[in-house]
């Protein structure tokens, strides 16, 4: 049977897919993609800079949430925002008390890429993020939604995805996959076929990853 490891949970939200970045996927996405979508729980929290205007938090509370922050990181998060749980993440949302919506997204892998993820993190990796999730072999927690997989890459403590170069739309029309219209794809068999075609074409190491709805 398929088992998955769980990297963590990360509070985040649709983006706008509607320039020509994004030529050829839906409208509006989903991602973790770092460079792509802002996260509730960002290096933020350690800077002088605000949260991402994108959820609409009072400035009045990000005393409090970076209390919470310093308090319970390698407990209750990793960096760069790596929650350990849905519960500490609903926690953090609830002190937050956003504006706009947030999505609560677990993100996992098949197990078997584990090894060859770890293996991959580089030495100057932040102790309690990616790796650390992936290297207690745990599963994702019960209660969630699978919405699809997206393949991405480590890079560093973060994740880069292949719709960062817009790799989708062409190659998923010439193996005949759709794109849903979350932008991710349906099926773990049609990531890994992705894939497959980027690292034998452009030895672009992606890897297949679920992304799960969980309850606010």
């Amino acid at each position: 049977m398929l088992s998955f490891t769980t990297a963590g949970y990360r509070l985040t939200h649709w983006i706008a897919a509607d320039d020509e970045r994004f030529d050829g996927l839906p409208d509006r996405i989903l991602t973790c993609s770092h460079d792509l979508t802002d996260f509730l729980l960002d290096r933020w929290v350690f800077a002088a800079s605000p949260p991402p205007s994108a959820f609409g938090i009072d400035g009045a509370r990000l005393p409090l949430l970076r209390e919470w922050a310093n308090a319970t990181l390698h407990q209750q998060w990793g960096w760069p925002g790596i929650f350990y749980t849905p519960a500490a993440a609903r926690e953090f949302w609830q002190l937050a008390q956003p504006q706009q919506p947030v999505i609560l997204l677990g993100l996992a892998t098949p197990s078997a890429y584990v090894d060859a993820l770890l293996r991959s993190a580089p030495d100057t990796a932040q102790p309690g993020g990616l790796a650390h999730m992936l290297a207690q072999r745990q599963p994702p927690e019960p209660g969630g939604v699978a919405l699809g997989f997206e393949l991405l890459q480590l890079d560093g403590d973060f994740l880069r995805s292949w719709h960062s170069r817009n790799l989708a739309p062409n190659l998923c029309r010439e193996l005949a996959i759709p794109i849903a219209t979350n932008g991710l794809l349906a099926t773990l068999d049609a990531a890994q076929a992705c894939a497959e075609q980027l690292f034998a074409r452009e030895q672009a190491e992606l890897t297949p990853w679920l992304l799960t709805q969980y309850a606010l």
